[in-house]
């Protein structure tokens, strides 16, 4: 099926700045033969959400809002105590959490939809028109289901299912990393990955079986047959090796950043697939709703059993802290109430009394609390003495007046840090 939307990649404009060349070398495509993936099942991590939906129909969201769940009028009979609730992610090609709908097994007369926002995700996205969502079954592999209906502006994808499992967003080819900070000097190979099966004639494709589902198999290299061309846009230089590419950072922090690498597909449509490096010095850089960027020295360390931390060392005042579950991945902002957290805090000056707590959740009009997009996610968390590295997105962020506790004002905040681990 074609997907009618537009590549998020193909706005990027890339200007070939190194030696960046079509790719070439032998190929080795899919046999059909390859294994099925079988993963355990994940482990919860959020609050649970319950609610009761009848015959009327309703809607089912996560705490965090990225998953939702619109039941029909006519798919229940009758009441039924219906559950969503995030979980460690055991899908190797999902992104950001994994989300368990309860009962599962649930069967409903009428599909429902199963929608899932990835605004804070978009940092993890190589492709749109490669992303889908996929289920766990009871044998532990993931399904793909077909015909997702992807919505660029509300930044939302949406599947039609009749049943509840395990369920993630993931991305069928990507690259990888999608994201990574180095330092100056530094390399990174990026690889062109897939984890369906896919048509010979075009691998936007997936070969769907009769259930319409695909299962998601060993994570295979992508044939070169469809590496098209790899850019670089940004500084630094890219060398092409078929089904990756070796980005070297330039010898001092650029202007701008993030540096594109992309990789052109051989595809009927056009099909871009990007990794953002982002090359920096030894720090934590941040900024607030769009402004110039900011830089504080940080350490990163092991908090407890459950958590890993950021926090600056800057004697000027200024103070973040990031608290995030241990491991690499990108971990959704999480109220204090969940036994893991996710946690953001900026105080632009402690010794001031009258400064403003910056923080991962916000007020809306009725005075409720609400929890904000975004994401703390680590590409890299190395041994003691070894390098730390990742991005993080607060959309909106609330700002709490340390005198009074009222609500000021809200901001996105964005940040990226390269720091060496302490302990």
């Amino acid at each position: 099926m074609l997907l009618h939307y537009i590549v998020l990649a193909a706005v990027v404009c890339c200007s070939v700045v190194s030696s960046c060349k079509k790719s070439t070398g032998g190929d080795s495509p899919l046999t059909g033969k390859e294994e099925n993936a079988i993963q355990p099942a994940g482990t919860t991590t959020g609050s649970e959400v319950i609610k009761t939906i009848g015959a009327a129909g309703g809607t089912l969201e996560s705490g965090d809002g990225i998953i939702s769940v619109i039941v029909p009028a006519g798919a229940l009979n009758s009441n039924v105590q219906l559950s969503v609730q995030s979980l460690t992610n055991t899908c190797e090609p999902g992104i950001g959490a994994g989300y368990r709908l309860l009962p599962h097994g649930q069967q409903f007369a009428k599909e429902v939809q199963i929608r899932i926002n990835y605004s804070s995700l978009q940092d993890s996205i190589t492709s749109l028109q490669t992303l889908g969502i996929a289920f766990q079954d009871e044998q532990g592999v993931w399904n793909m289901v077909a015909d997702p209906v992807i919505d660029n502006a509300g930044k939302t994808i949406t599947i039609n299912s009749t049943h509840f499992s395990d369920w993630t967003l993931m991305s069928w080819i990507k690259v990888s990393p999608a994201s990574k900070t180095i330092g100056t000097g530094e390399s990174v190979v990026v690889k062109a990955l897939q984890y369906v099966r896919v048509s010979d004639e075009d691998l936007l494709y997936p070969l769907v079986e009769n259930s319409k589902v695909t299962p998601v198999i060993k994570v295979q290299p992508l044939p070169t047959k469809y590496v098209k061309e790899w850019y670089l846009g940004g500084k630094g230089t890219l060398t092409a090796q078929g089904d990756k590419a070796v980005y070297t950072a330039p010898p001092t922090v650029p202007a701008a950043n993030p540096q594109a690498v992309t990789l052109s597909l051989r595809s009927k449509q056009q099909v871009l697939i990007l990794s953002n490096i982002t090359v920096t010095g030894d720090v934590l850089e941040f900024r607030i709703g769009g402004g110039e960027w900011q830089q504080l020295e940080a350490i990163a360390n092991m908090l407890d059993d459950k958590h890993n931390s950021i926090g600056t060392t800057a004697t000027t005042g200024q103070n973040i802290v990031l608290v995030f579950p241990k491991g690499t991945g990108s971990f959704p902002w999480l109220d204090g109430m969940s036994s893991i957290k996710t946690a953001f805090r900026y105080i632009p000056d402690i010794r001031n009394v009258t400064t403003a707590a910056i923080s991962e959740y916000y007020k809306d009009k009725e005075d409720d609390v609400i929890i904000s997009s975004g994401s703390v996610n680590i590409s890299a968390w190395g041994n003691p003495g070894e390098y730390v590295t990742g991005t993080f997105l607060v959309s909106p962020a609330g700002f709490f007046s340390i005198a009074t506790g009222k609500q000021t004002q809200t901001a996105t905040v964005e940040g990226r840090f390269r720091l060496k681990r302490l302990y």
